[in-house]
């Protein structure tokens, strides 16, 4: 059994009895003291007539979004700490998209933030990540082969997918550099998630 789970299991003796998978926490922005940035889980369902958005969309919509004048994007996961922050405090129960992609020109692994994964860096992949051919993804034509958090599977494991594929949820990550003094009064900001579907079809 893994650190990550052993500790995940620990903190839910510790929420109770409750189902924490059944009561996600969405479009409420909380702050990470390690990334010094606030997360927020979304979920496009509710907008979106029960449909749910590829991973470009749902990359396309949290840049559109912005908390205490900051921009939003996918968020970036460092450690098990955070992985567990976002596991606890949000509660997805559903598979959700985040900022990592696998880049089939450079071979390797690529946040939103264009930086490189690193080598040694923390992950919580399925085993194997690749599903046993590594690049076999990049067969369909496309350059980028989305990460999600597999929320909706026992192992709640990192895994890849085909870009065509559609998940409810996405995690924005708000990268503020600190707490905000005002935070309570702050309200993530967006324009209407329609039109931001359609500006994004429209490109």
């Amino acid at each position: 059994m893994t650190r990550l789970v052993t500790a995940f299991l620990v903190a839910m003796s510790v929420f109770g009895a409750d189902s924490a998978w059944s009561r996600s926490i969405f479009e409420k922005p909380m702050y990470n003291e390690e990334t010094k940035s606030y997360f927020e889980l979304v979920s496009i369902a509710y907008y979106n007539n029960g449909v749910g958005v590829t991973w470009g969309k749902a990359r396309h919509l949290a840049e559109l979004r912005s908390f205490g004048g900051v921009q939003g994007r996918l968020a970036v996961i460092p450690s098990a700490q955070v992985d567990m922050f976002i596991r606890i405090n949000f509660r997805p129960d559903e598979n959700t998209w985040f900022g990592l992609y696998y880049d089939c020109s450079l071979k390797n692994l690529v946040w939103v933030t264009g930086e490189a994964f690193p080598r040694n860096g923390y992950a919580n992949w399925r085993e194997p990540w690749f599903r046993g051919h590594q690049g076999m993804f990049c067969n369909v034509g496309e350059n980028k082969m989305p990460v999600f958090l597999a929320f909706a599977h026992p192992d709640h494991a990192w895994a890849i997918q085909l870009p065509a594929k559609w998940w409810y949820y996405y995690l924005v990550e708000y990268p503020t550099g600190k707490r905000l003094e005002n935070e309570k009064d702050l309200r993530p900001v967006s324009k209407p998630f329609q039109h931001l579907l359609r500006r994004y079809d429209q490109q």
